[in-house]
């Protein structure tokens, strides 16, 4: 489709220049009147068209944030809640829109509803950009004919899911720049300062101790080879990363994610969090649980566990109850099935799964401050201990020259 620059104001007054994707000029001005953007200057961009068919065929830049979705999300079930039609509530978020992939997103939306189809058909033409489980809650919502409350459910869901994930990567960002900056102070020692001063006592010619010894031989051994070793690194990067990608490779790494000491139990618990979440959300807004299990199971990015809900669907699917199969499985504690179990019994599922989700959530902050306060003080016993060695291999040979010069 033909792209064509633009000019103009919009209902403001205040003035507005960018690209406009039309069958041809006439269209591209009407397309903008209904944006409520009023036309000075338009003319065809070949240069901008060549860009956006780049931009397209770029996977990374047609991502868009989920902050910005999230604000859409809550901005539209302000505005139904209102009482303004689907179609003026989109042209509403429209113009307040700065971010130009997502404005893109939001006016073919608009243009989808004006087409008569529905808001779940079009966000499924988006090229990924809303999510299984956000398009077939917004399909719910439409059926159900409580589009805003359903909308705002997804909101606190997904504000939810980004909290929790906020305070896990801000648990391991400490620890990870001390130990960052640790490797890098190592590294330019070895490879730098220590060669020049270990070279005094080399040409002296004295009997040195094991532990100078052995800060030569591994400061020269990192000044010597470190083209080598940093090829093996980026090597080792490179193979790890395509095992990775590998089926074989995700169910051993996945496998062991789960089973790694300490870190294991919080991955396995932010994993069962998000399930019950996620699950209990797509219940509560009328999704029926074969197809809710099907969407989680794309969520939980773990082969072990999706593995289980699989086996969970079908075994729905022929009418057994959900906590069965997952009882069966090693990576659901007791706790979780039972009361899952108690859900089903009583009718209150998705209470009971938004209960599992907050119970998880808890030990999740928990375990992650617990885990802060312990991997503090061993990172600074670690470079205690670094610089420890560092500094008796070089103070120690020169407290012995200056006995000999006595």
């Amino acid at each position: 489709m033909p792209v064509y620059v633009y000019k103009g104001i919009d209902s403001e007054g205040k003035k507005k220049k960018g690209i406009v994707e039309a069958e041809n000029a006439r269209l591209a001005k009407e397309k903008l009147r209904q944006e409520g953007i009023f036309p000075l200057e338009i003319k065809t961009g070949e240069r901008a068209s060549e860009l956006l068919q780049k931009i397209k065929q770029i996977k990374f830049l047609k991502r868009i944030a989920g902050e910005d979705i999230a604000l859409f999300t809550a901005q539209l079930s302000t505005l139904l809640n209102s009482g303004m039609p689907l179609y003026e509530s989109l042209s509403a978020i429209l113009d307040q829109t700065e971010d130009m992939r997502f404005k893109s997103v939001v006016s073919k939306l608009k243009e989808a509803i004006n087409e008569g189809q529905s808001l779940a058909d079009a966000m499924e033409k988006c090229d990924g950009v809303f999510s299984p489980l956000y398009i077939n809650m917004v399909r719910a919502g439409e059926s159900s004919g409580s589009l805003d409350i359903v909308l705002m459910r997804l909101y606190d869901y997904m504000e939810s899911q980004a909290v929790l994930k906020r305070k896990v990567l801000t648990a391991m960002i400490y620890p990870a720049i001390i130990l960052l900056v640790m490797v890098v102070v190592i590294w330019v020692l070895m490879s730098f300062v220590i060669p020049r001063i270990t070279r005094i006592f080399e040409d002296i010619g004295q009997a040195l101790p094991l532990y100078t010894r052995i800060l030569i031989g591994v400061s020269g051994f990192i000044s010597k080879w470190w083209p080598l070793i940093l090829a093996f690194v980026i090597l080792s990067i490179f193979l790890f990363r395509k095992f990775k990608s590998s089926p074989e490779g995700k169910k051993r790494i996945d496998l062991f994610k789960l089973r790694f000491p300490v870190l294991g139990r919080l991955y396995s618990m932010l994993i069962i969090a998000r399930f019950s979440k996620t699950l209990g959300t797509l219940l509560q807004n009328g999704v029926p649980i074969v197809k809710a299990l099907d969407i989680v199971k794309g969520v939980v990015n773990n082969y072990w566990i999706e593995e289980v809900i699989e086996k969970a669907k079908e075994s729905v699917e022929e009418g057994a109850p959900l906590y069965i199969t997952l009882k069966k499985s090693e990576f659901f504690p007791p706790i979780v099935t039972h009361m899952i179990a108690i859900g089903e019994r009583s009718g209150e599922l998705e209470k009971m799964l938004f209960s599992i989700a907050k119970n998880f959530e808890s030990q999740i902050d928990a375990a992650t401050s617990a885990l802060t306060s312990v991997i503090e003080p061993v990172m600074i016993l670690l470079m205690a201990g670094v610089v420890f060695f560092l500094i008796i291999s070089i103070v120690l040979p020169i407290f012995q020259l200056n006995q000999l010069v006595r």
